[in-house]
């Protein structure tokens, strides 16, 4: 519902749908989409905060590395943006 929601730019409904998926499940997809509705309503920082705890559940994920540094530049943290892509 929440990926509907986000199509159809219903931020607000994609955000509480999103967020009722993430604290019901252990996965990272809700917290990945969750993060590119921070983004789109510029809330940067809540998007670093998503995406962040979607790399504590797989480390791996390279959309949630990708959103991070993103949303890390989008925060003015251009530093820690370029260290990550860096790093990996």
């Amino acid at each position: 519902m929440g990926r509907y929601f986000l199509q159809s730019n219903k931020l607000a409904q994609a955000e509480k749908s999103f967020l009722r998926a993430a604290n019901s499940h252990e996965l990272d997809s809700p917290l990945l989409e969750l993060g590119d509705v921070y983004l789109r309503t510029k809330r940067s920082k809540d998007a670093v905060a998503a995406y962040r705890a979607a790399l504590k559940i797989d480390s791996n994920n390279m959309f949630a590395q990708y959103g991070l540094g993103v949303a890390l530049a989008a925060a003015g943290q251009r530093d820690e943006a370029l260290k990550r892509s860096k790093d990996g």
